[in-house]
């Protein structure tokens, strides 16, 4: 094999990391699609389910089309899984504690607001979910405009 024949395959190929994030992508995406053939069987069967069905097939739906879409956004963004360079890690770093932020202060007015209306503790399993779904979408978009920045 001559010089520039090994050259122009060298790059061939998927790295380990960016399979393991097509991997993680693909379940992502499965579940995702999943929880949406469940609750369209459940509409063909039973009629228009309840709105808990509702939201919580579309929690899950968007919950998993963007951890699909964080997990494609970069060669190696899966942190516990493949290493990461300190750029990403500071991307990491900054995107984390603005999702932390939305998430603590929200779960304190959540706190607050079962203090003073206690009837609202009912739905306290939707109000989580509205609020871990916020703190994903605050971290998957700032996370990807800090990396497309």
């Amino acid at each position: 094999m001559s010089q520039s024949q090994r050259i122009g395959t060298a790059g061939c190929g998927l790295s380990r990391s960016h399979k393991l994030n097509l991997i993680i992508a693909g379940v992502s995406w499965t579940l995702g699609s999943v929880a949406l053939a469940f609750y369209i069987r459940e509409w063909a069967i039973h009629g228009l389910p309840g709105v808990e069905n509702t939201i919580t097939t579309a929690f899950a739906v968007i919950g998993t089309a963007l951890g699909g879409l964080l997990a494609l956004s970069g060669d190696g963004d899966v942190a516990f899984f493949t290493g990461v360079d300190e750029g990403q890690r500071e991307v990491i770093h900054r995107t984390s504690a603005g999702a932390f932020s939305v998430a603590f202060w929200g779960m304190f007015a959540l706190w607050m607001a079962y203090q003073i209306q206690p009837a609202w503790r009912a739905d306290a399993w939707l109000h989580l979910g509205g609020l871990l779904l916020l703190s994903m979408i605050f971290y998957s978009g700032g996370y990807l405009w800090r990396r497309w920045r």
